[in-house]
């Protein structure tokens, strides 16, 4: 049958193992044991048809690139089996068959579904979240020194990070499953600065997702201005260590895309009221509460665990100003000294743990009206942001 030429096909049989389909001309050979006479689809990844009449089975989607069929099966095995080597790569989220990239364009106009569709979305941030990091170790280098970076996945924190150059990668036997990010290895060191003297209302949070400052309590996260009016929430940005970090203190890494939908217990990096006396509490936040002892939220996203809470805390031992903990300091509950403890807190005003609001009144759902603008006192100690 010549080609470009369609086929109406009535009713399919089988006879002495040969495949005949009946057409309103009368009954035609599709299929012998040597070959098939007419042009049918076929998966350019298991070669198999993708044509229910010759036994494909499953759904099946035409490459908008290229024009060839998959199945949906065999793609989404492909991208899941992930990059092989060492570095982050992308050629399992290459068509199978053009190899045009599957991930320099929204997943939605691609033309899957389900968990497809999910995969490769999730694929596509990352690419994109890579891209602009090799955007920024490109700023300030001449064209000759730009470009060949190579990106590990952090095993702590699971964001990517990059190792240096691919030839300096290539020169040494490297163990992915141990590489950890300059920001998780600096992340150790985080200190609690929680103030109970001042409590949650006056207390600075770090942006989940980067490593500025928060100037909004949205949902079930906190969010600098970047991250919350121009998208940066959709693509956490990994701390760069000690050296870059734009926060300038230890802090835990940010939380992953995956995370987004679920109630994350921030990290505190200082107290307004301390920092000035005259601070007025411009915002009440329903957030997972980091002053509580209990949380009634399940699956939370917990990524710095707090240790002290007010019954440990006494303003004369725990640094003048409320905001700083000396992380060798221990308290013996249920010794003498404690008990004095309790008393001299008692005499500062400080709370009894069964003051600490611990979120138990918040409502489940808040209201557009509710979501009020947290500015911190200070601008934020970073290189300003453009969307």
């Amino acid at each position: 049958m010549a080609a470009g030429v369609s086929l109406y096909i009535q009713q399919v049989d089988t006879f002495n193992g040969k495949l005949y389909a009946k057409t309103p001309g009368g009954w035609v050979l599709l299929q012998d044991e040597r070959k098939e006479y007419i042009e049918a689809p076929n998966c350019v990844i298991c070669l198999e048809s993708t044509d229910a009449i010759f036994g494909g089975e499953g759904a099946k989607t035409e490459m908008k690139c290229c024009k060839n069929w998959v199945h949906d099966a065999c793609l989404e095995a492909m991208v899941q089996a992930g990059h092989s080597g060492k570095m982050i790569g992308f050629n399992h989220v290459k068509c199978p068959s053009c190899r045009k990239s599957l991930v320099d364009q929204p997943a939605n106009q691609l033309g899957f579904g389900g968990n497809l569709y999910r995969l490769l979305n999730e694929e596509r941030q990352l690419y994109l979240q890579i891209k602009r990091m090799k955007e920024s170790k490109n700023k300030g280098l001449s064209k000759e020194e730009q470009g060949n970076w190579a990106f590990f996945k952090c095993m702590e924190c699971t964001h990517p990070f990059c190792g240096g150059k691919v030839s300096c990668a290539e020169e040494f036997d490297l163990d992915p499953s141990s590489m950890v990010c300059d920001g998780c290895d600096w992340a150790k060191e985080a200190e609690d600065h929680r103030c109970f003297e001042h409590g949650k209302d006056y207390a600075i949070f770090k942006c989940d997702f980067c490593c500025s400052p928060a100037c909004w309590a949205c949902g079930s996260q906190h969010y600098c201005n970047y991250c919350h009016d121009h998208g940066g929430y959709q693509h956490p940005t990994p701390c760069l260590g000690p050296d870059k970090c734009p926060l300038g203190i230890p802090h835990p890494p940010p939380i992953t895309t995956n995370e987004r939908n679920r109630y994350v217990l921030s990290f505190v990096i200082g107290c307004h009221k301390c920092s000035d006396p005259n601070a007025k509490v411009e915002y009440k936040s329903y957030n997972a509460d980091p002053f509580a002892t209990t949380h009634k939220y399940t699956n939370m996203v917990v990524k710095f665990k707090y240790s002290k809470f007010n019954f440990q805390w006494n303003k004369a031992i725990d640094l003048q100003g409320g905001h700083l903990f000396d992380d060798e300091y221990e308290y013996e509950t249920d010794s003498e000294d404690a008990l004095e403890d309790k008393k001299i807190d008692e005499k500062n005003g400080v709370k009894d743990l069964s003051d600490i609001d611990d979120g138990e009144d918040a409502p489940n759902a808040k209201l557009g009206d509710e979501i009020l603008l947290h500015a911190p006192l200070l601008p934020p100690p970073m290189v300003a942001q453009s969307s």
